[in-house]
């Protein structure tokens, strides 16, 4: 049996999909994403940016960092399956990134328009994660992480613009969701998503097993008509 940190991942070692997880800003969108990465050896979809490359991150790992001018060209030439601009840089992730890891249980951190173009590519592979949170709550975490006031404000006025604060789901209707509360604890909407994992696992395995069951009957009855 593979495990890793005491978490047995066998089970999840036939399933291919895509966890994509959306929310507001301070909803813990990307401490979540790393946990799965740590604990389950998810892979991470990485996305490419305009945006230069700060201390202790590696290109290719991170972030794919590219310049204003080879960003307009891959948008030219169809490369992303979705992009985005925040703070005046662009984020783009590429068809290329997702269908090298098309085996692989993936995930990725973007935005709402983003999860839905992903779902669009991919509607057999989404597993839309989204963390709900409250102005409230991105306030305190934004202020934790030592943010100035004027830039805490203008964060708020962009999740709202962005309807960050409601819930999306009547747009991913077509695919798995699954609403997490950003102030409950990360082991518990860790433990969420691995047993929604066990669940699309089980799921796919057992209609895998019906399938096989059926044509191996009805191999049984083809012979036993060729005997007749």
């Amino acid at each position: 049996m593979n495990i890793n940190n005491g978490i047995p991942l066998e089970s999840l070692e036939m399933t291919n999909k895509i966890i994509v997880i959306v929310g507001s800003s301070g909803s813990g969108k990307t401490t979540l994403a790393n946990r799965l990465v740590h604990n389950l050896n998810i892979k991470q979809l990485v996305t490419t940016t305009t945006r230069p490359i700060r201390r202790n991150e590696d290109h290719g790992k991170d972030y794919y960092f590219v310049s204003g001018i080879k960003f307009d060209e891959m948008v030219r030439k169809h490369e992303f399956l979705e992009t985005t601009t925040y703070s005046g840089y662009q984020y783009g992730l590429t068809f290329a990134e997702v269908d090298k890891h098309q085996a692989d249980l993936s995930c990725v951190v973007t935005d709402i328009n983003g999860a839905r173009s992903i779902a669009d590519s991919y509607p057999d592979r989404t597993m839309i994660v989204w963390i709900r949170s409250t102005p409230w709550l991105l306030y305190n975490r934004l202020k934790w992480r030592g943010e100035r006031f004027p830039t805490i404000v203008k964060r708020l006025i962009n999740a709202f613009k962005k309807h960050e604060f409601f819930s999306p789901i009547k747009d991913f209707k077509d695919v798995s969701f699954t609403e997490l509360d950003g102030s409950d604890s990360m082991e518990n909407n860790f433990g969420i998503i691995y047993y929604k994992l066990l669940s699309a696992e089980y799921s796919h395995n057992s209609t895998y097993l019906q399938k096989l069951e059926s044509e191996t009957n009805e191999g049984e009855l083809r012979n036993e008509k060729t005997l007749l």
